[in-house]
């Protein structure tokens, strides 16, 4: 299956106030699928009150990476999709119509279907 080079996201480089960090990037560029990662075509995401608050205040005190203009962090932990592409390496999950996942920093995430 052939997958757009591009997607849109919100991300943010620097820790700082939501209205003036939050941006919409419509070209983030598509990685390279790792061994052991799944590709979600995200329908539906939600923001709670943790995802702002990590980009404008506690972010910096609790994280043990930063974001920059070389790596932004995305915002929102929770999100329904469908998986699309599985690594070599992943054994318990494929290619389904509906997936749940949560994340538990901005560049991680966990999933369930």
């Amino acid at each position: 299956m052939a997958f757009p080079q591009t997607f849109r996201a919100y991300q943010y480089e620097n820790y700082g106030l939501l209205d003036n960090e939050l941006k919409i990037q419509n070209n983030v560029p598509q990685k390279e699928l790792g061994a052991d990662q799944v590709r979600i075509k995200v329908h539906s995401a939600s923001v709670n009150p943790i995802d702002y608050m990590l980009l404008e205040a506690v972010g910096q005190l609790f994280l043990s990476k930063a974001p920059s203009t070389a790596e932004p962090f995305g915002i929102g932990f929770d999100a329904a999709g469908e998986i699309v592409e599985v690594g070599e390496d992943v054994k318990r999950l494929k290619v389904v119509r509906s997936a749940r996942l949560a994340s538990t920093v901005p560049w991680t995430s966990s999933l369930w279907r």
